[in-house]
């Protein structure tokens, strides 16, 4: 007969009667009867397992333990793992081949940041506790979802917390919605460690400033991203929010460089592909001459951005990224209906040239065809604002459609025109705003209403702004 297993309760689901026990590491079991948090709980080791859950045919309360017990004992083995897997040495190596490319000042401090926040997340993890990884749906948000995902595969080996869920964001803010989702999910769970939501590349904005709050004095927060944000209410209230800007840095640090460097802890697995297309997807002066890098940033930009491939979940992007045949598939693919678009759209901007720098506008619905694959409009803008600029250097690119204006600035452009204050003052002006947000290159306004006047209104005004920052300038 096998030796019985002795451990404590760190983790219980309400829902589904499965717990997660420490034991000398953590298990999961399904009990023939009802666990409380800290029981003190044995059965017989040879119970069987079915997808790393144990089912006993009894389990035995031996007695409770106290919480600093279980922590102490959960901190050990975490200190012991993440030495393991190479913790100290994957930091070094990954900083070692960032500073050479990315010269700045901000990295090593992100990287001492991000150090307390994966032993956070590791923590959580063999806990048991819930995680919720929301992750921004393009080309820089999905890199940094994939990287966090690669880095769980990792932990995953060594212990399977089957309360992992994934969720790809497609607003820019944390909305009630999400957040609703997310407190109906953690409230199914309690244990030692409080549930966690993983934020990547989205949510500062005002709008989520209510739901982020909330979340943050409940649960725990890790909050990675690169667009500015100053509201103190919001910044104050959130221990683990990791901002290039806050470390002297800017939008060139990408949200996904960022989770690559977060993932880089934990696991050595070469993630220079999703590093490399996060820094492609949202043009940072850090990305590099490669077409395997450009190959990737279309094909996630694509997929996350076009209605056709909605459902495609985390794992499911994750094999198909690392099956180089299926990839430049999807490349071709995507390329072919990208270049049938902005075709489309160049034959349909309204162009409003000023300064010699041409504001270029689009309705939307010029090019979107019903039963077709098309690109959503906001990714849609930024290849569009490529070509643009291309072509005719220097320019400001503006899509609209239903409720949201999309803008797009050059680079060389986009300091003087200061996007985010004037979307902020455009906010305060015009009652039918919903919401803003992005950073100096790229960012979109959300109205309240699919009515197309007051959506009119604003672009109109828009359009006046950026006139007169050209002018100015």
């Amino acid at each position: 007969m096998s030796a019985s297993i002795r451990g404590i309760v760190s983790c219980v689901n309400h829902i589904d009667g499965e717990y997660t026990i420490f034991s000398d590491k953590p298990i999961n079991i399904k009990s023939n009867i009802v666990l409380e948090l800290y029981d003190i709980v044995s059965f017989d080791g040879s119970a069987v397992i079915e997808s790393g859950l144990y089912t006993p045919d009894i389990v035995t309360i031996e007695g409770k333990s106290s919480k600093q017990e279980l922590v102490e004992h959960i901190s050990s083995y975490v200190h012991a793992t993440t030495e393991s897997l190479g913790f100290s040495k994957n930091k070094k190596d990954m900083l070692t081949k960032l500073q050479p490319i990315i010269k700045t000042e901000a990295i090593p401090k992100i990287f001492n940041a991000i150090e307390i926040c994966v032993a956070e997340f590791v923590k959580s993890f063999f806990s048991g506790s819930p995680i919720i990884i929301r992750f921004h749906n393009d080309g820089d948000g999905v890199s940094g979802g994939l990287a966090v995902y690669s880095a769980v595969m990792k932990l995953q080996e060594i212990f399977v917390n089957k309360n992992i869920f994934w969720e790809m964001q497609r607003t820019i803010a944390y909305d009630l919605d999400s957040y609703i989702n997310d407190n109906l999910i953690f409230r199914n769970y309690d244990g030692v460690e409080n549930p966690l939501l993983i934020i990547i590349d989205f949510a500062s904005s005002d709008s989520s400033l209510p739901q982020i709050n909330d979340i943050a004095k409940k649960y725990k927060l890790i909050w990675l991203d690169h667009h500015i944000y100053d509201n103190k209410a919001l910044l104050d209230s959130v221990r683990y929010y990791i901002n290039s800007w806050n470390f002297g840095g800017d939008s060139n640090i990408t949200a996904g460089l960022i989770a690559c460097i977060f993932s880089s802890f934990i696991t050595n697995v070469n993630i220079d592909l999703l590093m490399n297309a996060s820094l492609v997807s949202d043009h940072s002066i850090y990305a590099p001459d490669s077409a395997v890098a450009v190959e990737a940033s279309t094909v996630l930009d694509f997929i996350t951005g076009t209605r056709a491939y909605s459902s495609m979940g985390i794992g499911e992007i994750y094999r198909l990224v690392n099956d180089s045949a299926k990839m430049h598939e999807m490349y071709s693919h995507a390329e072919n209906i990208l270049n049938e678009q902005i075709e489309m759209g160049l034959s349909n901007l309204k162009i409003h040239s000023n300064g010699g720098i041409r504001i270029c506008t689009l309705d939307f619905d010029k090019i979107k065809e019903d039963g077709k694959d098309y690109i959503l409009p906001g990714r849609y803008s930024s290849k569009l604002q490529d070509v643009i600029s291309s072509k005719y250097g220097n320019a400001v690119t503006i899509v609209y459609y239903n409720r949201f204006i999309s803008v797009r600035i050059s680079k060389a452009i986009s300091e003087r025109i200061d996007l985010i204050n004037m979307f902020n003052g455009i906010k305060n002006s015009f009652s039918d705003v919903e919401s803003c947000g992005g950073h100096t290159e790229a960012a979109s306004i959300k109205m309240k209403t699919s009515d197309k006047e007051p959506l009119m209104a604003v672009l109109r005004e828009l359009i006046k702004q950026i006139q007169n920052k050209i002018m100015q300038t």
